[in-house]
C-alpha cells in the first residue's frame, strides 16, 4: 500500500513538471512576436544554457552536503512560480529590451535544469529504497509530455496568446512546490542519517569507474537529444512530410517510451543493466542510419522514430536505477548534475556544428554522423563494463554497501 502511494505521489508530481516544461518550448513564438531576431533568441538561449552548466554541479553538490535533493528541488518550483509570471509584465511594460528577458531567461533555465536532476535524483533514491524502476515513474513523464505538447498546439498561437505559455509554467509550478514541500519522505536522510564532504563526494562521482564508463552511455544518447529540436524539421522536408506534423513524430516517440517503461516497470526479472542500455544505444544508431535509407518515404518516418522511442524506453526505464546502483547514495545529486552538465555541452555543440553541417552538406549527413557517434560511444561503454566486470572484476557500490 506505501508502495502505491509513493509511486502515486511522485508520479502525479512528475506528470506535472515534464508537462509545465512542454510549454516552454513556445517561449520562441512569443520572442518572435514581440520582435526578437534569431540571433538575439540563440543568446538568451545559449547565455541560460552557459550559465546552467556552471551551476548544476554546484547545486547538485549542496544538495548532497545537506542531503536532501527533494528540499532543494522544492527551493527551485519557489523560485520558478512567480518569475514566470514576470515575463508578460515585463513584455507589457517595456517590449521587446533584451536585457530583462536575459536575466528571467538565465534565471529561469538554471531553476528548470537543476530541479530536472534534483527531481531525477529524489525520485531514484525513492524507487531504490521500494524497489521499483526509474521507469514506473517516467511513464508518467511521456504521458505528460504527449498531453501537454497536444493542449500547447491546439490553444497556445490559435486560442490564447503566445505569452500564456510563461503562465501555463509558472502556474504549474505552485503544485509541484507544494508536492514538493508536503512530502516527509527523503530517502537519502533516511537511509544514512550522514552526509558526505565536499572532496568524499567528488571522489565518489569522478573516482567512480563505472560512473565514468556510464558518462559514454548518455554522451550516445545526448547526442540524439542534442540535434532532435534542429534537424526534425529539415528531416519533415526530406520526407516529404508536412513540418505541421512534427509534434506528431514526437508523442509517436513518447507514446513508445510509455509502452516500454511499463513493460519494465511489470517485468519479474529484468537483463542487466548495462545489456539494456547497450541495446537503447544501438537502436538509436539504427534509426539514424535507417533515415538514410527510406528516402523519400514520409509516412516512414513515423515508423522509423519508434526505434529512438525504444531506445528512450530502455534508457529512461532504468537509467537512473544504474546510476543509484553504481554511485554512492550520499553523492547522488552531483553525479545526477554532472550528468546534466554533459547533456548541455552535447546539445551546445550538437546545434552550433550540426547546423553548419546541414547548411553544407544536408541533414542526412548529420544524422548519419550521430548515428556513428551513438554506435560507437555505446561500443565503448559495452567495453569498459565488461572490462570492470569480468577482468578488473570491479565491484558496484551497491554490492560492497551490502557486503
Amino acid at each position: 500500500m506505501e508502495k502505491k502511494k509513493t509511486i502515486g505521489y511522485l508520479g502525479a508530481m512528475y506528470f506535472l513538471y515534464i508537462a509545465s516544461n512542454s510549454f516552454w518550448m513556445y517561449s520562441t513564438n512569443y520572442f518572435r512576436q514581440i520582435g526578437f531576431g534569431s540571433d538575439q533568441i540563440g543568446l538568451i538561449n545559449a547565455t541560460g544554457s552557459f550559465v546552467a552548466m556552471f551551476m548544476l554541479p554546484l547545486v547538485g553538490v549542496f544538495s548532497d552536503k545537506i542531503g536532501s535533493p527533494r528540499r532543494v528541488f522544492a527551493c527551485m518550483m519557489g523560485v520558478v512560480a512567480p518569475l514566470h509570471l514576470l515575463f508578460p509584465i515585463v513584455g507589457g511594460i517595456w517590449g521587446n529590451v533584451f536585457v530583462p528577458f536575459l536575466i528571467l531567461c538565465v534565471i529561469s533555465t538554471v531553476c528548470r535544469q537543476s530541479g530536472n536532476s534534483l527531481l531525477d535524483s529524489w525520485i531514484g533514491a525513492e524507487m531504490d529504497k521500494i524497489g521499483a524502476s526509474f521507469g514506473t515513474i517516467r511513464k508518467y513523464g511521456s504521458g505528460a509530455f504527449v498531453i501537454g505538447s497536444i493542449i500547447a498546439s491546439l490553444l497556445i498561437g490559435k486560442v490564447l496568446p503566445n505569452w500564456v505559455c510563461f503562465l501555463f509554467v509558472g502556474c504549474m509550478a505552485i503544485p509541484i512546490f507544494l508536492l514538493a514541500n508536503s512530502s516527509k519522505s527523503d530517502a537519502r536522510k533516511e537511509s544514512k542519517g550522514k552526509t558526505a564532504d565536499l572532496r568524499s563526494v567528488l571522489k565518489y562521482v569522478f573516482g567512480n569507474y563505472y560512473f565514468l564508463g556510464y558518462l559514454l552511455m548518455a554522451m550516445a544518447f545526448d547526442a540524439f537529444l542534442g540535434i532532435i529540436n534542429l534537424d526534425m524539421s529539415y528531416l519533415m522536408d526530406v520526407f516529404g512530410t508536412d513540418r505541421a506534423n512534427i509534434g506528431y513524430v514526437g508523442a509517436v516517440r513518447a507514446a513508445t517510451e510509455v509502452v516500454v517503461m511499463l513493460l519494465i516497470a511489470k517485468a519479474r526479472k529484468l537483463p542487466p543493466y548495462p545489456v539494456m542500455l547497450v541495446a537503447s544505444g544501438c537502436l538509436v544508431a539504427l534509426e539514424h542510419f535507417l533515415y538514410l535509407q527510406i528516402g523519400s518515404l514520409g509516412g516512414m518516418l513515423f515508423v522509423t522514430c519508434i526505434g529512438t522511442g525504444l531506445a528512450g524506453g530502455m534508457f529512461y526505464g532504468i537509467g537512473a536505477n544504474y546510476v543509484f546502483k553504481i554511485v554512492d547514495h550520499r553523492a547522488a545529486s552531483t553525479a545526477m548534475a554532472v550528468l546534466g552538465l554533459t547533456k548541455s555541452l552535447v546539445a551546445m555543440l550538437g546545434s552550433g556544428v550540426g547546423g553548419q553541417i546541414i547548411d553544407k552538406f544536408g541533414v542526412l549527413t548529420l544524422t548519419t554522423a550521430v548515428g556513428f557517434i551513438s554506435l560507437g560511444l555505446t561500443v565503448l561503454f559495452g567495453l569498459t563494463c565488461a572490462l570492470g566486470r569480468f577482468v578488473l572484476k570491479i565491484p558496484y557500490v551497491s554490492e560492497k554497501q551490502t557486503v
